[in-house]
């Protein structure tokens, strides 16, 4: 009885293992309608037609739904926005970038990048303030990263430790007589 306890935990742990080592992140090109991801496939990130970029966590990886991306993402890097000056406050990080602009108009914006300065007039990619839900139509997607799963490799995998807890089991219970 000992023995078989002993093969069914080893047998649980090492599908645990294995079943999450068989799965992928691969990128795909978004041309066509055939291109894009399957229903309910999950996605970790998008690269919109514009440049802008969305992330979503490991852990909690956006879907695709109909004929659109929807998730928590983690990074949402918005399209660039233009802001005109003057700027009475700029806020800038110990290594000199910028991290926050109030234009004329009081707005205050939290500044992922500065794509162009200029005297009265500034261009950047506006942050994300922390994890937002998002809706990203597939038509805006130009690159997706979806979560792929190795067929051939998982089926080896599992027979493989089928057969190590067979044989295992075996040696233990011949051992035994």
């Amino acid at each position: 009885m000992r023995a078989r306890r002993i093969a069914r935990i080893t047998m649980t742990a090492a599908l645990a293992c294995l079943s999450s080592a068989c799965m992928t992140w691969a990128t795909k090109d978004i041309r066509t309608v055939a291109d894009w991801p399957r229903q309910n496939q999950k996605v970790l990130s998008v690269v919109t037609a514009s440049g802008g970029l969305v992330q979503f966590d490991k852990s909690s990886p956006g879907r695709m739904q109909g004929k659109a991306i929807y998730g928590l993402a983690v990074l949402y890097a918005k399209d660039p926005i233009e802001l005109e000056g003057p700027f009475p406050s700029v806020r800038k990080r110990a290594d000199g970038g910028v991290f926050e602009v109030t234009d004329r108009t009081g707005k205050v914006y939290g500044v992922k990048e500065v794509l162009k300065t200029e005297e009265d007039r500034m261009i950047v990619l506006e942050r994300s303030t922390g994890p937002v839900v998002v809706s990203v139509p597939i038509a805006d997607a130009r690159l997706v990263k979806v979560r792929k799963t190795n067929v051939p490799l998982t089926f080896l995998a599992i027979m493989g430790v089928l057969g190590g807890v067979y044989f295992g089991g075996l040696a233990i219970s011949l051992a035994g007589r």
